[in-house]
């Protein structure tokens, strides 16, 4: 019966589509078929519906002249205040406050081991140690005494000129 149905609906189809009549065998079938005769109703609803004259060519331009001559809405103030101008505004601030915040939240601080303490004055070093680490120092502190004598005497040879010509005016 299924096979039958759906070569009598596909032939129904087709005979519609095409604006022709109905062979006898579909309508015989149709009256005899609940599922093939609500088919065909469906198929002749939509023939018609699809038979209906368009709408009126100058409806699109109507529309469009009523769209254009449509004077906007006025958008009116939120709270008593124009949001639009203030918008900016509250978006800044609240772009400080997060950055506040980033800046200022506390951050978590990762556990240590202690220290080991380490007593100074139980601890010594042998003399000749200590003349080697003195004697390397002292001869360090030696060089930078000479070259911050020699950097002087360039700087005041260097601004001589300009002294001499400070006494000529």
């Amino acid at each position: 019966m299924f096979d039958r149905c759906s070569r009598i609906q596909w032939k129904l189809s087709r005979a519609l589509d095409n604006g022709e009549v109905l062979p006898p065998s579909v309508e015989e079938h149709c009256d005899q078929c609940a599922s093939c005769s609500s088919y065909l109703e469906v198929h002749q609803k939509l023939s018609i519906l699809r038979s209906k004259p368009e709408a009126d060519p100058t409806r699109h331009q109507r529309i469009m002249r009523t769209i254009r001559n449509a004077e906007p809405e006025p958008s009116g103030p939120f709270f008593g205040l124009d949001w639009q101008r203030f918008a900016p505004a509250g978006v800044g601030a609240l772009a400080v406050l997060a950055m506040g915040y980033w800046l200022v939240k506390p951050q978590p601080v990762a556990p240590t081991e202690p220290a080991i303490v380490v007593d100074l004055m139980e601890f010594s070093l042998p003399d000749a140690v200590l003349d080697v680490a003195t004697s390397s120092y002292e001869q360090e502190l030696k060089h930078l005494r000479a070259d911050l004598i020699r950097s002087t005497m360039f700087l005041k040879k260097a601004t001589r000129p300009i002294e001499d010509a400070n006494d000529d005016l």
